[in-house]
């Protein structure tokens, strides 16, 4: 397993989306599943995350969200380090709805016309006076417990794309016909199974799609090339095998 992604909130968010693109395909019927998920926790629409996928602009308020967002998904964003800790807590009540936008502003001793400040120390683009870290240090702590649950909610799913990624950036490049290996991905069962159907998906379009398989010749594969098709059909035959026995035995059962 490769180290945690690095990179300032652009460098990030370029990865971030091209992960993305990876596991859910232009065309095929997840396209949109990766933008929805960060669209969500945006509060943005699915279209505004393509945007910023093709690499417009963000504003201070979401710059702030897909800080959080990032942090919390494994990476370790660069423009964020000299950003203080209670502010980092303070930030995730807010994006994680354990406090409202109004409650904040009014918290912190903000008016509505200066809202636009709040976001600017919430992104880390404004340091916050000694008073309002004060301020935040205590809210914090009031509301850790809540925040924490939150946060786990959403951990897992921002985590398995990040998951996904890294271990496909330790896959070995060079396998010998009898060490053929693949990086498991460590996590919850749930996370191994969307990522195996995931690169299913991938696979499936890359070969219907661009018709790679009729492309290949069984003679001019090398071995290590032969031994991948043949462990992918032992896989690929044992689990069909299994739905088709399944299938049969609900038909009699219905007969």
């Amino acid at each position: 397993m490769v180290d945690a992604i690095t990179g300032t909130t652009e460098e990030c968010l370029d990865h971030y989306g091209q992960t993305i693109e990876d596991l859910y395909p232009k065309g095929s019927s997840t396209t949109t599943k990766g933008r929805d998920r960060v669209a969500e926790f945006c509060g943005v629409h699915p279209g505004t995350v393509y945007k910023w996928f093709l690499g417009e602009n963000t504003t201070k308020v979401s710059l702030a969200y897909l800080r959080s967002l990032f942090l919390l998904a494994g990476y370790k964003v660069m423009n964020t380090e000299n950003i203080p800790e209670t502010l980092l807590v303070f930030r995730d009540l807010v994006i994680f709805k354990v406090l409202t936008r109004e409650e904040a502003v009014s918290a912190l001793g903000y008016s509505k016309s200066t809202e636009g400040n709040l976001f600017s120390v919430l992104s880390g683009t404004r340091p916050p006076s000694q008073n309002k870290l004060a301020l935040m240090r205590q809210i914090n702590s009031a509301n850790k417990e809540s925040l924490e649950k939150k946060k786990e909610k959403w951990r897992g799913t921002l985590r398995r794309v990040h998951k996904i990624r890294r271990a496909r950036s330790s896959v070995k490049t060079e396998v010998s016909s009898n060490d053929l290996d693949v990086s498991p991905i460590a996590g919850d069962s749930d996370d191994v199974i969307e990522a195996t159907f995931c690169s299913m998906s991938s696979l499936l379009f890359l070969l219907e799609g661009a018709g790679g398989i009729d492309e290949i010749k069984t003679k001019d594969l090398d071995q290590n090339q032969r031994s991948l098709v043949l462990k992918l059909f032992k896989l690929f035959n044992g689990l069909g095998t299994s739905i088709v026995s399944e299938l049969g035995e609900e038909r009699r059962s219905h007969g």
